[in-house]
């Protein structure tokens, strides 16, 4: 669908949003930390992220998260995880994710 620097969106449905995270794959410490981070973020509800495959699957209420406050959240903690992604890199992509959360909540 959509992939960024090792951060590939895999399927965006009514409350749900599914990416696959290369850098936790076999790195169960940092999945323990996209989970903790991603679930600080206003607009996330829960956060499953799994070592084993890399998949990390996230739970939303769109309304949410799709708010500035919400979306630059969500950026810092993507740029946080990696740590080569400028802001003007991971725009496009955010841009296209608040676009299948605005589409979800239609």
């Amino acid at each position: 669908m959509l992939e960024l620097n090792g951060i590939e969106i895999l399927d965006v449905a009514t409350g749900r949003l599914r990416l696959k995270v290369a850098q936790i794959k076999r790195n169960p410490l940092l999945a323990m930390l996209v989970e903790r981070e991603l679930g600080n973020v206003p607009g996330i509800t829960e956060v499953k992220a799994t070592a084993l495959t890399g998949s990390v699957l996230i739970h939303v209420d769109p309304r949410r998260l799709n708010t500035p406050e919400g979306m630059q959240a969500l950026s810092g903690v993507l740029r946080a995880i990696l740590h080569d992604v400028s802001e003007e890199d991971l725009a496009p992509w955010l841009h296209r994710l608040q676009g299948w959360l605005e589409a979800s909540c239609a």
